[in-house]
């Protein structure tokens, strides 16, 4: 299945309260010292848009979004064009990316729970928001996630994207 255009969020821990200016620097210095991986255009700024997209650093093929979607503030990679690889190796690259961005929020006082992963399959040609397509999808998402790891549907509108629960047992 080509299911290549994908997003992964991880909520933020402990609810913090979030410097938006901080995060904008931020997001500049990414750019200006290739700190993250992808070709990274500009940092685009949605936070009068409630329970939006916040603020979002824009790259040619990849996003990475501090995300306030559903009231549920955290930080997301946004696949936007087709890796040359299998499913399974195109959400290794993007947790991996994620992993590295994530990581480098710390500076700035935010940190992420990576217990919990939200995946969302953006091309609903391909990836229907159905059960047949969840099924197909979640042995990749297991392999990728960890085979030990809570993998859940999450009830939506069938007219929305395909969206995935990933919750570490551990």
């Amino acid at each position: 299945m080509q299911a290549h255009r994908f997003t992964i969020k991880y909520p933020f821990k402990d609810s913090p309260d979030i410097d938006l200016t901080a995060v904008t620097n931020l997001f500049h210095q990414w750019i200006q010292q290739d700190a993250v991986d992808g070709l990274l255009l500009d940092v685009a700024d949605y936070k009068h848009v409630p329970d939006g997209p916040g603020i979002m650093l824009v790259g040619d093929k990849v996003e990475y979004n501090l995300d306030f979607e559903k009231g549920e503030p955290g930080f997301m990679y946004i696949r936007k064009r087709a890796l040359d690889v299998d499913l399974e190796d195109a959400l290794h690259v993007g947790l991996t990316r994620l992993n590295k961005a994530a990581a480098q929020l710390t500076a700035i006082g935010l940190t992420v729970d990576n217990t919990q992963v939200e995946l969302t399959f953006r091309d609903r040609l391909r990836v229907p928001n159905t059960a047949e397509a969840f099924t197909q999808l979640a042995p990749i998402i297991a392999e990728t996630f960890g085979a030990g790891n809570s993998i859940e549907r999450v009830e939506n509108d069938a007219r929305g994207p395909l969206t995935v629960r990933v919750i570490s047992k551990v």
